[in-house]
């Protein structure tokens, strides 16, 4: 499994606020951070990645409501379980003061990523909540799903056949 089963490397990127050149994509590619995203895919529901990868190869025209929705919110989700694994190396990752020799881009140096890594992790909450529930809506059966057996006995006879 990939994180590119799931998500973009661009996606994670913009959900912290880096580049590539900050954080390429040879560093999003490590196992180390495919491991943990199917952790938190798990953690969510023990077959859901195994899920994932039916209900993306069926056409999109195919898939019923909730399947699309437990699609679009995994994937939202993966963005977000990716980007938290950066949560404790985001301050070494991302330069201070990028510079072309023309123009200067400098970040805050009081509190580096605070706000990002507080806003990701509300995310991470929010479409972890949401992919919760659209799993149970996938695995949901109401009383007019669940097909009625008729209900059938074996009695012995209160006549006897033979001899009436």
């Amino acid at each position: 499994m990939l994180i590119t089963d799931y998500t973009s490397y661009a996606e994670v990127r913009a959900a912290l606020g880096l580049n590539i050149e900050e954080l390429p994509d040879s560093m999003l590619a490590l196992e180390l951070y495919s491991t943990g995203l199917q952790f938190d895919l798990e953690d969510v529901a023990a077959t859901l990645p195994s899920e994932y990868v039916v209900i993306a190869a069926i056409a999109l025209l195919d898939r019923s409501a909730a399947q699309q929705k437990l699609y679009l919110t995994a994937r939202q989700f993966a963005t977000y379980a990716s980007a938290s694994q950066f949560f404790p190396s985001l301050p070494l990752l991302a330069a201070k003061t990028i510079s072309d020799g023309k123009a200067a881009v400098t970040r805050d140096a009081a509190a580096p990523f605070k706000q990002t890594i507080e806003a990701c992790r509300a995310k991470f909450q929010e479409t972890r909540q949401r992919l919760e529930a659209a799993y149970a809506t996938l695995h949901a059966t109401t009383a007019a799903d669940a097909v009625q057996l008729p209900l059938l006995f074996v009695v012995a006879p209160s006549t006897n056949p033979v001899t009436g």
